[in-house]
């Protein structure tokens, strides 16, 4: 099965070297980057955010680490600072002793302790002893301070190391938050373009409802239209003779056979 897919690979290199020439392996890393870049564009802007905090709050362990290390160098520094002072008063005291002795020696002074008698041979043996001791020890001591000024300025840096982590955090921490407002607004404002659409469905209803009241209006008036154009029967609107119409003149003027015209005025 190995042996099949090391073919298969080595089978895509030779096609691909064929058709692509030298270019092969830079379409190859083209074609990575084109994937990947596809796949990140895909991921939801609220996912990248979450992972932005995230890798802000895996920075804690390496402030905590730092702290630790400042710590730690605090203590070295007041320690050594401690056996700083305790072996220069030890020099003070080794000092002040070589001399007290050296004054015996350069006097001709003898030198009497705890019953015994030392020669002057003797003191200056233990001078030069006493004197290389010395020596030694300021050279010691000064190694210590050098030691101690390092160990200081590894405080300092540790420090503005510290410093710059934290204000670092908090300006990501603030980004982040930036990004997520933006976010947010950007979210609030497509909302409202939806609610927009609505609003336009609305509009677009509200306007066919005019058209339709159009349309009936112009079926309306058409109607008529053709109303006015069929022929109807005339109708009398003016008013009505009565049938007894010559009665009541007959009546009225007291007509008779005889043609007596004598109105009820006249009589």
């Amino acid at each position: 099965m190995i042996k099949k897919a090391i073919l298969s690979t080595a089978a895509l290199a030779l096609v691909g070297t064929f058709v692509f020439g030298r270019d092969a392996a830079s379409y190859v890393k083209t074609s990575a980057t084109m994937v990947k870049d596809s796949i990140r564009s895909e991921v939801p802007p609220e996912l990248e955010i979450e992972r932005a905090r995230d890798l802000v709050n895996n920075l804690l362990p390496d402030i905590r680490d730092t702290m630790r290390q400042i710590a730690e160098a605090e203590v070295d520094v007041e320690h050594r600072t401690a056996q700083i002072m305790r072996d220069e008063d030890e020099l003070a005291r080794q000092k002040q002793e070589m001399l007290a002795l050296k004054s015996y020696v350069q006097n001709g002074e003898e030198v009497r302790y705890v019953g015994r008698t030392y020669s002057e041979a003797e003191m200056k043996q233990d001078l030069a002893r006493r004197f290389e001791r010395f020596q030694l020890a300021e050279q010691t001591l000064e190694s210590h301070r050098k030691i101690l000024k390092a160990r200081e300025q590894v405080v300092i840096s540790a420090r503005s190391k510290l410093e710059n982590m934290m204000a670092s955090k908090r300006d990501l921490q603030v980004k982040i938050e930036n990004l997520d407002a933006r976010l947010q607004a950007l979210q609030a404002a497509e909302a409202a373009s939806d609610c927009n659409i609505d609003d336009s469905r609305l509009s677009r209803a509200k306007q066919l409802i005019a058209d339709l009241n159009k349309q009936l209006d112009v079926k309306g008036k058409m109607l008529d239209a053709e109303e006015r154009l069929t022929p109807m029967i005339p109708v009398h609107t003016g008013p009505m003779v009565p049938e007894d119409l010559n009665e009541q003149i007959d009546q009225y003027f007291h007509l008779n056979e005889s043609g007596d015209t004598t109105s009820k005025t006249d009589a």
